[in-house]
């Protein structure tokens, strides 16, 4: 930038001289204001911006976003997914299987008559051995009671009740199988007819055969796996009221007493 300035420096005067001239100013104003000139003429003028760095936006440049507004109310009432999940109610457990069970029929089978003395044969050993005998209950049949003899051993079991022909009317015979199965069960050498009752290890029966033949080799079942099996008069359980489904207590001093029996078959 270049400046051009003209003062006209002199003894000041006090009036326009008659040519019309401007007054003088006095020399120490006039210094003033020459270096004020010679600075401002030495600044140089700010340069426009280039068009490099002016950034023009374009139509298809994205517009800036207006910062996100969370809103705290809904944010609070709103749960969580994993509050969600936890609040769910829980899976319902898996059904149990239901249980191996042949029902007891309405009608009894037909009665049968012990053997006749004739027909029984003798007892090769002259008579039963002395077994334990403990207490049997039934809670779900107006309390029905049973004392009967454990059986312990293979040989106890293979003997059972045969050769008898008479049993007290409230007693019987328990028998502790050596495995829980399907068990099966005859009639040899046995005069008496009974009722069996298959039991299961904690104590429900899973099925019972009423007036079982006398003397007769047929294996018998109730097509349902137990673990103990039980031998009554024939009629026994139905004049007290036992069925299959019912519970039988088994008291410990009979599941600590008894071991596994062999297989059924007396």
């Amino acid at each position: 930038m270049w400046c051009r300035f003209h003062f006209v420096v002199g003894e000041p005067l006090d009036e326009v001289s008659p040519r019309g001239e401007y007054p003088r100013m006095p020399l120490p104003l006039a210094l003033i204001l020459v270096l004020l000139a010679l600075v401002a003429c030495q600044r140089s003028p700010e340069e426009p911006p280039s068009a490099a760095s002016v950034t023009v936006p374009s139509a298809t440049s994205p517009r800036p976003r207006a910062p996100a507004v969370t809103d705290v109310a809904a944010s609070a009432a709103a749960p969580s997914t994993a509050a969600s999940l936890s609040a769910s109610p829980p899976a319902s457990p898996p059904a149990a299987p239901a249980r191996c069970i042949f029902p007891t029929p309405k009608t009894a089978p037909p009665a049968v008559s012990a053997a006749s003395l004739a027909r029984c044969p003798a007892d090769p050993e002259g008579g039963p051995p002395k077994l334990t005998e403990v207490g049997l209950s039934f809670p779900d049949a107006r309390g029905a009671s049973l004392q009967v003899e454990l059986v312990r051993s293979e040989k106890e079991s293979a003997r059972g009740l045969m050769y008898r022909r008479t049993m007290p009317a409230d007693r019987g015979m328990l028998f502790r199988m050596n495995e829980r199965r399907e068990q099966t069960f005859w009639m040899r050498n046995t005069c008496l007819s009974l009722d069996m009752v298959f039991i299961d290890d904690d104590g429900f029966i899973v099925g019972i055969l009423e007036n079982v033949p006398t003397l007769n080799d047929d294996e018998r079942t109730v097509g349902c796996p137990s673990s103990w099996v039980l031998e009554t008069n024939a009629g026994w359980t139905r004049r007290h009221g036992v069925v299959a489904g019912q519970r039988v207590e088994i008291p410990t001093a009979a599941r600590v007493a008894a071991s596994p029996s062999g297989p059924g078959g007396h």
